[in-house]
């Protein structure tokens, strides 16, 4: 695919996390909060079925959270800056939540936070 082609989401799920086109489509609408198991949940737990369910397809283990020194996202999260699904690596391609933000990533957690501690966003232990 060329560099100036859009990839959709689907088709960037497929090929960041090697997935098929049904589970792909599932986590797409997911990560927008499409399912219907989602209709009456708010952006929290939005993210949190997105991310169990994408744990499940990807064959992670488990959802983790990052946690900043002297952060305070809300009342739900507190300093959970970030929520990801555990690939077994710090450089594996994963999904991350950004807890701040109510946005998801498709990068390794290690690169999203040295993106953030180089911003000064957050300061990591």
């Amino acid at each position: 695919m060329a560099e100036t082609e859009k990839r959709t989401l689907t088709q960037g799920i497929m090929e960041d996390f090697r997935l098929g086109i049904e589970p792909a489509r599932f986590l797409s609408k997911a990560l927008r909060g499409k399912q219907r198991e989602q209709a009456d949940m708010d952006s929290n737990e939005i993210a949190d079925y997105a991310l169990e369910r994408a744990n499940d397809f990807m064959q992670g283990c488990g959802v983790e959270a990052l946690k900043a020194e002297g952060a305070h996202v809300d009342d739900y999260y507190y300093d959970t800056v970030a929520l990801y699904v555990n690939m077994g690596d710090t450089y594996a391609m994963t999904l991350i939540y950004d807890t701040e933000r109510e946005t998801f990533h498709r990068m390794s957690w290690g690169d999203w936070l040295e993106k953030q501690e180089t911003a000064g966003r957050y300061k990591f232990d």
